[in-house]
Order: structure tokens, then C-alpha cells, then sequence
């Protein structure tokens, strides 16, 4: 018998079942995601927002909604491998863009894990399209320090010059430039920095900065280009990883190799941490399709798409 239940909330076995229907999915699919199961950050509240399906008792299918402002909701599904292909997906969908829509939901996102497992096509089915891409990026080999790089970029230069009149070599771009932590008194920069790059609220902005000093496992770096402050970035330290937050530079000094350079002075900073098993550190960091000039950028200094979360409209 087949029966489908749209709830607020789960309770603890619901739970134990969509997890046991998530790992054999994962197992398969060869996926990483892992749903949230709570209500709890849903910009609308009381409103059903799963969707479990079950055949004979057995749980085969689930569809969770997360409501990310009162008109935008996120769908993401699973259906267990031996039921697919037999409409469980468009059921569940269809049950939830109603509920949704009856709450005052416009937007629809559907998200998808892409991997040579699996294909975007019952998305299709249901008159989605291709949006937009999420990626976390990885950066694990060793870095060329930047002064390394200056002076193999001088020693070039005396082979070139070599039995011709010594000329005085001009500072270079990454002599120019320097990354410091940032210290209490850069709290106005950072706060007009994070309103301008990011959008922030001001309050919102100088509550983020206060944070950053408040928990240790953050680290804050200023950049400064000629004795100008230009950049700021941020990393969250855990046991094996580094993970890079609001790296950015100012519109006016954009456009010219700034990204660049302070990617490369981060990475120098980071590269000789060692993690919990001994070995360095992974450096993380979050961007999308959407940000191609930043997606470009990170590939050039040496990340890797790690994971990557399509988003399909409806």
C-alpha cells in the first residue's frame, strides 16, 4: 500500500529512516549532500515542508523543502535506487509546489548533486531548468612562495642582462603588496569593505568583524597594495581544514592582478599548516557559476571543484 506524509516536523524514527534511505542513495549515486532535517531556519514556519513516500511501510521516497525567504523555497529529493523511473519524484513534487504555492510560495529551486551516477532528467520531467552552479573548491598541492617566484623572476632577468650595463630593477608588483592580520583598529575598513563587496547591512557587517575576533578559530588578513588597504579576507580553522570566507577586493583596485595576489599571499600563509593527521591542511572555499571571474581566478592559483550543487528553476 502506498501512502505519502507531508509534515512540519519529523520525530526521531522518521528521522532514522530518511537517513538510512539517504546513505543507500549516497552509496549508489556516489553523492555527498546530506539534508537538513529541521524546520527550524525556514523563513516561513508551520508550513509541511516534507514529504515522505511509502510503499508496504517502507520509506522509498523523500522530498524535504527548505524555505529560504517567504517567497523562494529549495527542493531536494531522493528516491531509493530499486524505485525509480516510476513517477515517485513527480509525486512528491507535485504534492509539494502545492502546499508551498497555498503559503505563498513563488520560487521554486530544485537541487541536484551531479555525478556520473545519476542524471538531472527527472528534473526535466517536471519543466526545470538549469540555473545556476555552487561549487566547493579544493586546494591541497604545495604553493611557490611569491618570493620565490621574485626572485626567480630577478635571476631571469641578470641571465638576460648578463655582460650589459646593470640597470635598477623596478619594484614588482608583489613587493608592492603585503597581507597582515587585521587588528581592532581596521574595523572601519572591514565594515565599509564587507557593505560594499558583500552587501552586508552596516550592523550586520561590524557584528561579522567583532565575530571574527570573538572565536578563535578565525583568522582575519587585511591586504594592502602600496601602503593602501585594497582587500580583506578570512579564514575558519579546523582540525585538517582552512576554509577562506569574504575574500574580496574593492571595486576601484579590481581588474588588475590584485585578486590574484592576494590569493597567493593567503595560499603562502596557509601552506605550511599542518592538520591533525600530520598532514597540511586542506584549504576550502565556497563560489559560483555565477562568479565566473572568481571561479577562473581560484582554478589559475590552483583550486579544484571539489563538490558542485546545480540549481534548476521551476
Amino acid at each position: 500500500m502506498v501512502k505519502v506524509k507531508k509534515l512540519c516536523r519529523l520525530n526521531g524514527r522518521q528521522r532514522e529512516e530518511i537517513r538510512e534511505l539517504e546513505a543507500c542513495c549516497k552509496e549508489k549515486d556516489k553523492t555527498k549532500k546530506s539534508v537538513y532535517l529541521s524546520s527550524d531556519r525556514n523563513a516561513v514556519k508551520n508550513v509541511k515542508c516534507f514529504y515522505l513516500h511509502y510503499d508496504n511501510e517502507k520509506l522509498d521516497g523523500f522530498l524535504c523543502a527548505d524555505i529560504t525567504d517567504e517567497e523562494t523555497a529549495e527542493l531536494y529529493a531522493f528516491v531509493h535506487p530499486e524505485k525509480r523511473h516510476r513517477g515517485i519524484f513527480s509525486r512528491l513534487f507535485d504534492l509539494a509546489v502545492d502546499e508551498l504555492e497555498e503559503a505563498g510560495i513563488e520560487y521554486f529551486y530544485g537541487l541536484y548533486e551531479p555525478t556520473s551516477y545519476i542524471t538531472n532528467k527527472p528534473l526535466l520531467q517536471v519543466g526545470a531548468e538549469y540555473s545556476y552552479s555552487e561549487y566547493m573548491m579544493s586546494y591541497r598541492y604545495p604553493l611557490k612562495s611569491i618570493h620565490e617566484d621574485v626572485k626567480s623572476q630577478k635571476e631571469g632577468t641578470k641571465e638576460e642582462t648578463k655582460g650589459k650595463e646593470e640597470k635598477k630593477e623596478a619594484p614588482s608588483k608583489e613587493a608592492e603588496s603585503v597581507l597582515m592580520l587585521a587588528e581592532a583598529k581596521d574595523e572601519a575598513f572591514v565594515t565599509a569593505f564587507l557593505e560594499e563587496v558583500f552587501q552586508f547591512e552596516k550592523e550586520e557587517a561590524k557584528e561579522r568583524f567583532e565575530n571574527f575576533f570573538k572565536d578563535r578559530a578565525y583568522q582575519s588578513y587585511v591586504f594592502f597594495k602600496n601602503g593602501e588597504k585594497i582587500g580583506f579576507c578570512s579564514i575558519y580553522s579546523s582540525l585538517n581544514t582552512n576554509t577562506i570566507f569574504d575574500l574580496g577586493i574593492l571595486p576601484a583596485f579590481q581588474g588588475n592582478g590584485n585578486g590574484t595576489l592576494l590569493v597567493r599571499h593567503l595560499l603562502e600563509c596557509l601552506n605550511d599548516q599542518k592538520g591533525e593527521d600530520g598532514n597540511p591542511k586542506e584549504i576550502l572555499l565556497q563560489t559560483g557559476s555565477y562568479n565566473e571571474r572568481a571561479v577562473s581566478l581560484y582554478k589559475n592559483a590552483g583550486f579544484q571543484i571539489k563538490e558542485q550543487l546545480d540549481y534548476y528553476i521551476f
